[in-house]
This record gives structure tokens, C-alpha cells and sequence, in this order.
């Protein structure tokens, strides 16, 4: 389990402070990373917005990482898959993921209020959760310490910077390390 006190994180723009105890996920321009795992990692990602998902495709192309991204569009969907509730029964098509990647802002249930609920969930709270979101909110960064989130990063509009922070969320995937 990871230890969110342990864990650095950043903005794609500028490092914070450790006295404001937040999470953000560094980028750094020579991280590459060594997957030993033969298959992809299926990932869960709940986002709601069709130019977002295009975009972390791309970067998650580019990062060369191997992973299943398995897509929700908001957090009721995220906990139906979670759980394995009606058309995510099948673990075959949708598999249990060993990350997820969060929106914090998206319809019905959003991405605090989805860390919140999986943190209480005995057999999924092991599981690591990144929540993205387009705010630098410090307020906002300090919920998804408290509430036990991996990372947190903001948003950006460069393609390699994204493909960068891809790259540092894989990280959280058992078996991979920086190298």
C-alpha cells in the first residue's frame, strides 16, 4: 500500500511546498521506467470529457507505456465498475484495475467524493487513485491528501509534459520502476 505522506507531488508547471502536505506528480524530462509485467495493466479512468481522454491517449502513446485503460464517465459508472455491477459483471471485459485515474470534477459523483467512497471499500482501498483536474486549488490538493489519494496533478497542454506525468502515474503499478 502506498504510503500518501511519502509521496511528492507537483504540477506540470512548478514544484510545492512540503508544508502545504499535497501530492503532485513531478515532471521530469529523463524519467523512463521498466515494466516487468507481460501483459498491459488495466487502468480505470473516469473522465467525462472527450478532448481530455483523446488527449491522455495520446500522451499515454507516447509515454510508450502498457497499460488497459479501461474508461467511465463519471463516478456512479467508476463504483458500478468497481463493484462489478451490471455490464462491468464480466471481469474478463473489465477487469479489476490496479490503478485508477480520477477527474475531480464530473457529473453525478465526482472525483473526491470517489476517492472518499473507495477508501472505505475494504477490498479496493489498496488500490492507488491519481485524480486529475484543470485547478491548482490548494484546498482542492489537500482533500485528496487527506482522503488517501495517491497523486494529483493539473492538467496541461503539452503533449510531453503529459506523456511525462503518464509515466510517473505507471509508477504506482506493481513492478515498475524508474530506472
Amino acid at each position: 500500500m502506498i504510503d500518501s505522506k511519502k509521496i511528492e507531488y507537483y504540477t506540470s508547471s512548478h514544484r510545492v511546498s512540503p508544508q502545504q502536505k499535497i501530492l503532485k506528480l513531478k515532471y521530469t524530462k529523463s524519467a523512463t521506467f521498466s515494466m516487468n509485467h507481460p501483459e498491459p495493466y488495466p487502468v480505470l479512468l473516469a473522465e467525462d470529457n472527450d478532448s481530455d481522454l483523446i488527449f491522455l491517449q495520446r500522451a499515454i502513446r507516447k509515454a510508450g507505456v502498457s497499460v488497459s485503460l479501461q474508461l467511465v464517465r463519471n463516478g456512479e459508472e467508476a463504483v458500478n465498475y468497481l463493484l462489478g455491477e451490471g455490464k462491468y459483471a464480466d471481469r474478463e471485459r473489465y477487469p479489476l484495475p490496479m490503478l485508477i485515474i480520477s477527474n475531480m470534477k464530473m457529473p453525478r459523483m465526482n472525483g473526491l467524493e470517489l476517492l472518499a467512497w473507495l477508501k472505505q471499500q475494504p477490498n479496493l482501498k489498496h488500490l492507488p487513485v491519481i485524480v486529475m483536474s484543470s485547478s491548482e486549488d490548494p484546498d482542492e490538493m489537500n482533500q485528496v491528501t487527506t482522503l488517501g489519494g495517491s497523486g494529483y496533478f493539473v492538467k496541461t497542454s503539452s503533449l510531453d509534459m503529459l506523456a511525462e506525468i503518464v509515466k510517473k502515474m505507471i509508477s504506482f503499478l506493481p513492478g515498475t520502476q524508474e530506472l
